[in-house]
């Protein structure tokens, strides 16, 4: 890319050099023929210099004496002349050095009358006169031709090979990523369906994913990831073995292809961890220790696959088995192993599954820490899978990334979950004592319609806004004030909805959401909430998040309580409220009618006194 200009100038250098070689070529043809011809002693040419920089000026090697300065100085005389149809332009005079010599110069030029250059003879006096300028007039006249079809012939070949020389810059730019130079998605797959094709030499197909990338682009911007994933790619690109194809395949997902040693043990296992390193050595410039962590997963060519799709469908599939056990780590594709659900596939088995309605909502209690009361419940989206149990939306959160479906998700929550409750104590108009915490996205809040269809829905089942309490996380959050999402957000508190910021303190830049965003209540994630008792920081942590919520009006609820002990440390904390499985697990539809309205937390106290 940044050698394209170079790599032009040095085009029109070679071009200009073959010009003038040519152009040079072509005036010793007419010396040597003309000086027979005319019966002259001497031929010298200057040829004009070329449009459009074909080529510099080119003169004729000039005898050192006075005679060839009487030259040069005849043949700048008629270059500088304009050619006259009326006029041959000849210019004649003595030779000055002493010897008996005719000088005679007259200007060669194009049918356009363009003056191409000059030619200079040098006659004998004896042999000058007669048809001595006849000649010389048609030999330059033929002379000019020669030269003018030669120049024309020259600038069609340089344009030719100006057309080709873009051509392939074109051809390589579409074939290239413009942020890191690396081969795009489609060339990548290009390039290595070619190879599959050439060769059963033995190859890895390695799919690299930056762990949180999104979260990096929050925390740091935009200007910053962008030169992070140049600083990747350059690192990838250092380390793969020669050959190796290596592309940008998505917006934070890179793919290397290399060929196999087929007598080295461990040779994917040994390269994916030297591609590690040198992405881990490339974010150390960074000075930020947070960052360097990749996920990789490989497939093996011709062991495993032995076309490009189902080589990428395994290496996708071995991508995710590493995510699935922690990130940060790689996985080489195995059959035996369960597979998890890979994004590429996943849109459209999840489609087919809201379509036959095995997407269904599930109710977590959230329960008020000093009375024991059951305030309400959050909505939370459970997959029927045949022969297993539900899955949870942590293992289909893709889902959330795709507009249709996230909001056919949100929707279809919604709708399901006001039906499971209708007639439930607690949550008819008469008796607003329950509230449903429903899981938003970014695309809802963006959408024009979004507030009119819940009006409609909470209308349709009897129920005010009241009951509504809308979850959003602080990713959503990170646009600026007053803002689509932020107006949406702000409509819905004015019409009586609740608004809590979800899983607080794992996002970025929540702190600064807390100063003007419409926010009711902030739920602390399970993550400090699974080691309260056993690390000091986590209990601070929850201590601080709750003197924020005071001062600021804000209730507090606690997410992920699984122990009496940390239900006893929330309380001692003065928390407001919690959810978690020491009080149930999420229920079903059909277990909300005879699910508890209270819960004894003095016998889930003495549960933990019992147990220790």
């Amino acid at each position: 890319m940044g050698g394209s200009g170079a790599s032009g100038h040095q085009a029109d250098a070679a071009g200009m050099a073959f010009a003038a070689a040519e152009l040079e070529r072509l005036a010793a043809m007419i010396q040597a023929a003309a000086e027979p011809l005319c019966g002259a002693w001497f031929c010298a040419l200057r040829l004009a210099p070329q449009p459009d920089r074909l080529c510099a000026p080119v003169t004729s090697r000039l005898p050192d004496c006075g005679t060839g300065r009487a030259l040069e100085q005849m043949l700048d005389q008629v270059c500088a002349q304009p050619c006259d149809a009326d006029s041959s332009g000849l210019v004649v005079r003595e030779d000055l050095s002493g010897h008996p010599r005719v000088l005679v110069a007259l200007p060669l030029c194009s049918a356009r009358g363009r003056v191409l250059g000059a030619m200079a003879l040098v006659f004998e006096a004896a042999r000058w006169g007669g048809r001595g300028s006849v000649m010389c007039q048609e030999v330059a006249r033929i002379a000019a031709a020669l030269l003018d079809a030669t120049a024309v012939r020259l600038r069609l070949e340089r344009e030719l090979r100006d057309m080709s020389l873009r051509v392939a810059r074109l051809q390589r730019l579409s074939q290239i990523d413009p942020l890191t130079e690396l081969e795009n998605s489609a060339s990548f797959e290009r390039k290595v369906r070619d190879r599959l094709g050439e060769t059963a030499q033995p190859a890895v197909l390695i799919l690299l994913d930056i762990d949180h990338f999104k979260q990096i682009n929050d925390l740091y911007g935009h200007q910053f990831g962008d030169r992070y994933l140049r600083m990747i790619s350059g690192a990838l690109a250092g380390c793969a073995p020669e050959g190796a194809v290596v592309g940008r395949i998505g917006g934070d997902e890179f793919g290397v292809f290399a060929d196999l040693d087929p007598g080295a043990l461990g040779w994917s296992e040994a390269l994916m961890l030297r591609l590690r390193d040198a992405v881990q050595r490339a974010a150390s410039l960074t000075g930020k220790p947070d960052l360097g962590r990749v996920s990789m997963g490989a497939s093996l060519f011709p062991a495993q696959a032995t076309d490009y799709v189902t080589l990428f469908k395994l290496a996708d599939a071995a991508l995710y088995a590493a995510k699935d056990a922690g990130r940060g780590t790689h996985a080489i594709f195995d059959a035996l192993a369960p597979q998890p659900f890979v994004p590429r596939d996943l849109s459209r088995r999840f489609a087919r599954a809201m379509a036959g309605d095995e997407v269904l909502p599930h109710f977590q209690p959230i329960v008020d820490l000093q009375t024991g009361r059951c305030t309400g419940y959050e909505v939370l989206a459970r997959w029927k899978q045949p022969g297993r149990d539900p899955l949870a939306a942590g293992s289909f959160a893709a889902v959330f990334e795709d507009q249709d479906l996230a909001a056919t998700l949100t929707r279809s929550m919604l709708l399901q979950s006001l039906e499971a409750v209708r007639g439930t104590p607690g949550f008819c108009a008469k008796d607003q004592r329950l509230s449903l915490g429903l899981n938003v996205t970014s695309f809802d809040l963006l959408n024009p319609g979004f507030l009119s269809d819940l009006d409609t829905a909470l209308a349709a089942a009897a129920m005010g806004w009241e009951a509504l309490t809308i979850e959003v996380t602080e990713r959503i959050m990170l646009g600026e004030p007053e803002g689509q999402v932020f107006r949406a957000l702000a409509d819905l508190r004015r019409r009586g909805a609740r608004i809590a910021l979800d899983d607080f303190g794992m996002g970025y830049g929540g702190l600064r959401h807390l100063a003007g965003w419409p926010v009711d209540v902030l739920k602390i994630d399970r993550h400090f909430v699974r080691d309260l008792g056993r690390t000091p920081r986590d209990g601070a942590v929850i201590e601080a998040v709750l003197g924020l919520a005071r001062r600021i009006g804000c209730r507090v609820v606690a997410e992920g309580i699984e122990t009496p002990s940390q239900l006893a440390c929330l309380r001692l904390m003065g928390c407001d409220a919690g959810q978690g499985h020491v009080f149930a697990a999420a229920l079903d539809a059909a277990a909300l009618a005879t699910a508890p309205l209270s819960y004894d937390l003095d016998r889930l106290s003495d549960l933990m006194t019992a147990a220790q």
